[in-house]
């Protein structure tokens, strides 16, 4: 679940595989790393307002004895509803980043099949102009070829047969213009949904956090531009 800006603080302390105590806001949020080579399992106990946390490590009868670590964070206290907020903004940026990737190849796909019908049309010209021995390698010149030239092109007949083919009269023609354009309008729909409205939610909670968080200042307002461009950008595709 995620933590909300009013959540109590809670904090995870876990072994590492490489044999450090590792400390967490609310089991997700990494923010101290301390050493432990005990193989055995600490013993953690934590105030309730974690500014004070006593790690006891336990040695094997054979080894050192066992020790007892003490460690004050005061800035749990005197930055609590800090932490809270950024911690609720810092996993609200990750779900927007998130239903980005997963937005970006889901609009990709539905954009590709909005436009299959007008692919098989022009595969079925590329296979007429192959027959003819003609270049296919970009057919917007070679359509811009023969609507300014004509007949008078030398490669016309290519183009009159893919013309006059059945599946290119008037009302099929119209029929797939429609089709296209309710496409695309459901594309257009789809990437306001998936890609336009977390970006969005993301300039808000990074301009939040910028707000906020007036020691990593540098970083922040990086991340503040860095959003506003993908922003426009999203805009401007969309």
């Amino acid at each position: 679940c995620r933590p909300g800006a009013k959540a109590p603080l809670s904090l995870l302390c876990a072994v590492t595989n490489t044999g450090e105590l590792q400390l967490l806001i609310h089991g997700r949020y990494p923010i101290a790393t301390l050493p432990h080579k005990n193989a055995l399992r600490p013993t953690i106990i934590c105030s309730s307002d974690l500014i004070h946390i006593s790690i006891l490590k336990q040695s094997n009868p054979a080894s050192n004895p066992s020790s007892l670590d003490i460690y004050s964070i005061p800035a749990f206290d005197i930055h609590r509803y800090s932490l809270q907020t950024i911690s609720a903004l810092y996993s609200s940026i990750k779900c927007h980043l998130k239903a980005m990737q997963e937005g970006v190849p889901a609009v990709t796909s539905a954009w590709k099949n909005a436009l299959r019908p007008l692919d098989m049309k022009m595969e079925g010209l590329s296979k007429i102009l192959t027959n003819y021995g003609i270049p296919a390698l970009n057919l917007g010149s070679v359509l811009n070829s023969h609507i300014i030239l004509g007949r008078t092109w030398e490669h016309a007949n290519a183009l009159e047969q893919f013309w006059t083919g059945v599946q290119m009269n008037d009302q099929l023609l119209v029929r797939m213009q429609k089709s296209l354009h309710n496409a695309l309008a459901g594309v257009e729909t789809m990437a306001r949904s998936n890609l336009l409205a977390p970006v969005r939610s993301l300039v808000i909670s990074v301009q939040q956090l910028h707000g906020l968080d007036s020691e990593l200042l540098p970083e922040t307002l990086r991340l503040c531009r860095c959003t506003k461009i993908l922003l426009f950008t999203t805009e401007y595709l969309v």
